[in-house]
């Protein structure tokens, strides 16, 4: 709770369709409600009654994403391609071990942004099951981290933090 206290803003998503997980949130984040914004839906790369993208709830920048949505993180950053452009100085947390090419998908949808990335060190293995088998015997690495930060150069800078006077 206390870093909650520090943050300007939170955004997160909840389930719709559990009014009593809704009355829980609301009781234990009764003192940080004026900071935390509630996602209704499923975060995705488009819009319909139940999907949502992040780029049509969050308009203003922000510095950090934590994303963990059982398999359909790289579909959400998708919907998130406005948001980054417009976040010059975001970090980022991606779950990459659900399907067996997500770490693939996420890397190259941060190249394309310019976001520099890495992978952590550990390994996740996460079966899923399809028409009563286990499809994904592969362990796969755990998190994709992120990291975009605005050039330098464009601030009168260069790269040590020292004045440019081209």
């Amino acid at each position: 709770m206390h870093m909650i206290g520090k943050c300007s803003r939170l955004y997160d998503r909840y389930s719709f369709h559990s009014a009593h997980l809704s009355q829980n949130l609301a009781y234990i984040f009764a003192d940080y409600m004026d900071k935390i914004v509630l996602i209704k839906g499923f975060v995705s790369s488009y819009n319909d009654g139940t999907q949502i993208t992040l780029d049509s709830v969050i308009h203003e920048p922000i510095n950090f994403i934590k994303m963990d949505i059982e398999g359909n993180e790289w579909d959400a950053l998708q919907g998130a391609r406005h948001l980054l452009s417009i976040s010059d100085r975001v970090q980022l947390a991606v779950c990459a071990y659900h399907r067996d090419f997500d770490q693939d998908l996420i890397e190259s949808f941060m190249e394309k942004l310019q976001i520099e990335h890495s992978v952590t060190k550990g390994y996740m293995w996460f079966p899923y099951i399809c028409m009563g088998n286990y499809v994904s015997a592969k362990l796969n690495r755990a998190i994709v981290r992120g990291r975009k930060r605005k050039d330098e150069r464009q601030n009168g800078f260069n790269q040590v933090g020292k004045e440019d006077n081209r």
